[in-house]
């Protein structure tokens, strides 16, 4: 299995890795006999998600789905970043049809970081 130049950009060097210190969301989803567990965390006032970071126990499109997600939201408001979902992941990364629960993964901790799962 090949990736497109971007995911592996993103798996090389992701952007917001590691953990938002003193969070105000915080969100962990995902299972390790499935391949992936997602943590995320972020910084949000006035509606507005000001820092966001995670970690992934996971694989290359894991890695890049939360790269590329978490720049994708980072100085949106809440409801700005609910309109991103896994099809615009897929997209963006040109993610196989197998690699889908990755982006569909990253957005679920989203939701459920955001309190809208």
């Amino acid at each position: 299995m090949f990736y497109e130049n971007i995911v592996y950009q993103h798996f090389e060097n992701p952007f917001n890795v590691g953990n938002v210190k003193n969070p105000t969301h915080t969100a962990m989803v995902g299972n390790p006999e499935s391949g992936a567990v997602i943590k995320l965390t972020a910084n949000i006032k006035n509606n507005v998600i000001e820092d966001i970071k995670f970690k992934v126990y996971g694989g290359g499109a894991a890695i890049a789905c939360m790269s590329l997600l978490t720049e994708k939201v980072k100085g949106l408001t809440i409801e700005q970043a609910m309109k991103i979902n896994s099809n615009n992941l897929n997209t963006e990364l040109s993610l196989e049809p197998i690699k889908y629960i990755y982006s569909i993964l990253a957005v679920d901790a989203l939701h459920k970081m955001l309190g809208t799962d």
